[in-house]
């Protein structure tokens, strides 16, 4: 990135240094001819830079929401399932999301991994409910801050308690109460 300013400055350099030296040896008709001349070539040039690194940033923001969706969908269809063994769906969610690491590894932003990685940990105080949803609420945080969404609005716990059934809301809130979210 600094390199490329750097180019940037040094072109910018070497083109004034070259207008100065057409304004000492060019008519000023000759002069307002090859300006007017070449700000079309410098918009188009700009403009067409512009185009591709929108492109660039639309292709990575679309892969990396089909892998963070994906890994919403995973815990979504694992709080759905009624029939389902406490063991079974551990078992399931790690196999599904260990097929996702890699994609996660390339695509998730500094704070979905850093989440990520606190919601694999057991805490040293056992593995509560209560401590699942806040390392839960703050993975689902992280991956909507990484999607561009201000989740400043919602209360905390709020976005575990859409993954859960209408009576068991009010624990998910109760247990990220007096958490605190960036």
């Amino acid at each position: 990135m600094i390199k490329q300013q750097v180019i940037g400055i040094l072109a910018l350099l070497i083109i004034l240094g070259f207008l100065a030296l057409l304004i000492r040896l060019l008519s000023t008709e000759v002069l307002l001819a090859f300006i007017a001349g070449a700000m079309p070539s410098v918009v188009l040039l700009y403009l067409q830079n512009r185009k591709e690194k929108k492109d660039d940033y639309n292709w990575l923001l679309r892969n990396k929401e089909a892998c963070l969706a994906e890994i919403v969908d995973i815990f979504i269809s694992l709080a759905n399932d009624q029939q389902s063994s406490e063991e079974q769906k551990n078992k399931l969610l790690l196999q599904r999301v260990k097929r996702l690491q890699p994609a996660l590894f390339v695509w998730g932003s500094p704070q979905v991994l850093r989440a990520w990685n606190e919601l694999q940990e057991i805490p040293s105080d056992g593995e509560t409910l209560e401590n699942t949803i806040r390392r839960g609420e703050k993975f689902f945080r992280a991956i909507r801050k990484a999607l561009g969404h201000d989740d400043s609005f919602l209360k905390p716990g709020e976005l575990w308690a859409t993954l859960l059934k209408s009576e068991e809301k009010q624990t998910a809130l109760d247990a990220c109460k007096n958490e605190v979210y960036d």
